[in-house]
C-alpha cells in the first residue's frame, strides 16, 4: 500500500515580514525582562518561530537590539515629521512641536526609547543602518534650528548644533522623567512642558 507522507517533509517557510515581527516581540521582552533578561529563545517564542529562524536576520542580541534602536529613530523621524506639518508655515510652532513630538514618543515608547539611547549598543559604527537613522533623527532638529536662526526666531549668532545639543539635551531630561514617574504626565501637561522650557532658548 501506498502512503502519503507529504506532509512529513517540511513545509516552506512562510512568516510574512519577520524581522519586523521580531523586533516586536523583542520591544515586549524588554518590557517584561529588561536588556538583562533579553533572551532570543523568549523572543522567537513570541513570535511564534524556532529559536534558530531568529538567525535568519539577527547574528546575536546586540543585533536585534540595534534592530529596535533603528526602527525607534525611524518611528522619531516620522513623528517629528507628522508634528512639523500639522505646525504648518509658522517655523516658531515648528520649533516647539518637534520638542513635543520627541518628548511623546517617549512616553509611547518607553523599551524601545530607552534602548535608542541606552548606550547598550557599544559600536553604533558596526550597524550603519542604525546610525545612518539616529543621525538623520538629530539632522531634524538642526534643520528646524537653523530655519528658525535664519528667521531671527533663535539668535543668529548661536551655533546651530550647539543650541540643537542643548534643546534635545532638554528635551531628553524631560522624557526621562516622564516616563520613569518623577512627575505627573498626560498629553496637555507634556505640550505645556515641552513649549515652556523649549521657548527659553528662543529670542
Amino acid at each position: 500500500m501506498d502512503f502519503d507522507v507529504t506532509w512529513l517533509m517540511k513545509k516552506p517557510y512562510h512568516h510574512g515580514n519577520l524581522k519586523e515581527e521580531l523586533v516586536s516581540a523583542g520591544i515586549a521582552a524588554l518590557a517584561k525582562d529588561g536588556v538583562s533578561g533579553l533572551r532570543l529563545r523568549e523572543v522567537a517564542a513570541r513570535a511564534g518561530v524556532t529559536h534558530t529562524a531568529v538567525y535568519r536576520h539577527f547574528a546575536g542580541k546586540e543585533d536585534l537590539l540595534a534592530s529596535i534602536a533603528e526602527q525607534g529613530f525611524l518611528g522619531l523621524v516620522k513623528r517629528v515629521d507628522t508634528y512639523q506639518k500639522r505646525a504648518g508655515s509658522n517655523l516658531r510652532k515648528q520649533y516647539l512641536e518637534s520638542g513635543r513630538a520627541y518628548v511623546e514618543f517617549a512616553m509611547d515608547n518607553p523599551e524601545q526609547f530607552r534602548i535608542m539611547f541606552s548606550g547598550v549598543i557599544r559600536d553604533r559604527k558596526a550597524h550603519p543602518e542604525l546610525a545612518k537613522a539616529a543621525d538623520e533623527s538629530f539632522g531634524q532638529l538642526v534643520a528646524i534650528v537653523e530655519e528658525c536662526r535664519v528667521k531671527g526666531i533663535i539668535p543668529v549668532h548661536r551655533d546651530r548644533h550647539v543650541h540643537a545639543l542643548a534643546a534635545w539635551s532638554m528635551l531628553h531630561g524631560i522624557a526621562t522623567l516622564l516616563i520613569e514617574g518623577q512627575f505627573a504626565s498626560g498629553r496637555a501637561r507634556t505640550r505645556y512642558l515641552t513649549h515652556a522650557l523649549l521657548r527659553l532658548l528662543i529670542a
